[in-house]
């Protein structure tokens, strides 16, 4: 039934309550609070990307990982490492250091053919308390990642271990440590004859290796020349 109150407008009993401020200030809250719930746990996410993990593993045991192809090069006690892949996700990019400062174990994707997403894992150890973890970077670009850090107590290594992860590791010989300092200070100011033909001078200046190649002229070849 229709009921006309005093300002003379129908009413029915039937329609919908008018929310009252209160209860819009309410329901406003709630839908609020879960959207700022999810933009926090991305702000972690974002945090965490590239950083030190503490877990036991990093691999996801759903995942095949393939250990990626590398390089390494010990150069003034600072291991550089080279990984020769492609468009890596940077993103992706976790690691953690091995116990007692003996190495690094890195996960990362990358877009492969098809734009799958390829797993890679490479586990490198040297030995008890050589990675000074805290001198440690990691730089993606666009054709490779670059991983250095400065090493101690190196002067007796002789081999690495690397894999996909602890478990399974291959050894490998050591690069041959280069100390530029020294190698330069070995090569004093010197004349080397090869052959007798031609005449080599090495001179060390800074941070370089200078070397001037002669032709080693006698006699007869400036006869050979007046005639």
């Amino acid at each position: 039934d229709t009921i006309i109150d005093d300002s003379g407008v129908d009413s029915d009993h039937g329609s919908p309550t008018i929310e009252s401020n209160n209860e819009k200030e309410k329901k406003s809250a709630e839908l609020i609070t879960p959207i700022r719930k999810i933009d926090e746990l991305c702000k972690i996410n974002e945090k965490n990307e590239n950083s030190v993990v503490d877990e036991d593993s990093l691999l996801t045991l759903n995942i095949k990982y393939s250990l990626p192809l590398f390089t390494c090069n010990i150069y003034d006690n600072t291991l550089a490492i080279t990984v020769h892949v492609k468009n890596i996700d940077a993103n992706s990019i976790k690691h953690k250091f091995l116990k007692n400062r003996s190495g690094i174990h890195i996960i990362f994707s990358s877009v492969g053919a098809g734009f799958f997403p390829m797993y890679y894992a490479l586990c490198f150890k040297i030995d008890d308390n050589v990675f000074q973890n805290e001198t440690a970077r990691l730089e993606p670009w666009d054709n490779n990642l670059v991983f250095t850090v400065e090493l101690m107590n190196i002067e007796n290594l002789e081999s690495y271990y690397v894999g996909i992860d602890e478990e399974f590791m291959e050894q490998k010989d050591i690069p041959h440590v280069i100390n530029f300092d020294k190698k330069i200070e070995s090569l004093e100011c010197h004349d080397i004859n090869i052959n007798g033909h031609r005449k080599i001078e090495v001179i060390p200046e800074r941070d370089e290796i200078i070397g001037n190649i002669e032709p080693n002229y006698n006699e007869s070849d400036d006869d050979d020349d007046d005639d």
